[in-house]
């Protein structure tokens, strides 16, 4: 199964993105959005929330060449407290994705 980011082009052009801002994908699945932020996002960060390991796994593998981000293994439902935790009090924009997969992309 090759994977291909649902309506990618259309969320990251509505995200009006700042190359210092700091964004959140509250749906990392197999970081189609995250990477397209983070190739536009030179001096802020990301923060990408998915509970699937398996998911999150090729997700590194993906965004390896970045190290301005932070992926946390658990449901966006949690994400105040996880920010907070993580000493993050501000946020520019966040992402939903509204689309779930249960197979992982063929690498």
């Amino acid at each position: 199964m090759k994977h291909k980011s649902v309506l990618l082009n259309e969320s990251i052009e509505s995200l009006s993105i700042k190359e210092d801002g700091v964004y959140v994908d509250a749906t990392l699945g197999f970081g189609g959005h995250s990477l397209e932020i983070l190739k536009r996002i030179k001096k802020g960060f990301l923060i990408a929330f998915d509970q699937d390991s398996e998911a999150i796994e090729y997700s590194k593998e993906r965004l390896h060449e970045y190290d301005n981000y932070l992926i946390i293994k658990n449901n966006f439902v949690n994400m105040r407290e996880c920010l907070n935790k993580n000493n993050i009090d501000k946020v520019d924009v966040t992402l939903y994705s509204r689309f779930a997969l249960s197979n992982l992309p063929e690498k």
